[in-house]
């Protein structure tokens, strides 16, 4: 399961202030790192939609979001669809686009 873990121990990890991490984020990719993340999580969930036939709920879990409602609600408002119309009508649609728009893709490639 993808979890982002608390920007505090991400900026422990690196040894910088949490604002400092918050400004860095926000200077490299326009968003902060909860965004980045989040980015990156529902992209990797646009990719998992297209490639199988797991239930929402599912995929929801599968990447660390609450609810297959929370993941509904977070990935419409990115890819201005709901994720079950994407699976439907988007088969060959970049998923990553969100994630590259926002020059997240090297980073996306450092997650687990």
């Amino acid at each position: 399961m993808l979890r982002p873990g608390p920007v505090e121990q991400t900026a422990t990890a690196t040894a910088v202030s949490v604002g400092h991490l918050h400004q860095v984020f926000r200077d490299a990719y326009g968003c902060g790192p909860a965004r980045a993340f989040e980015l990156i999580r529902l992209a990797r969930a646009a990719l998992a939609l297209q490639r199988n036939h797991l239930s929402l709920a599912e995929v929801a879990a599968e990447f660390g979001f609450s609810s297959p409602y929370h993941l509904s609600r977070r990935f419409a408002a990115t890819y201005r669809t709901p994720p079950g119309a994407f699976r439907r009508t988007q088969p060959a649609a970049d998923a990553m686009w969100p994630v590259r728009q926002a020059g997240l893709l090297p980073l996306a490639h450092l997650l687990p």
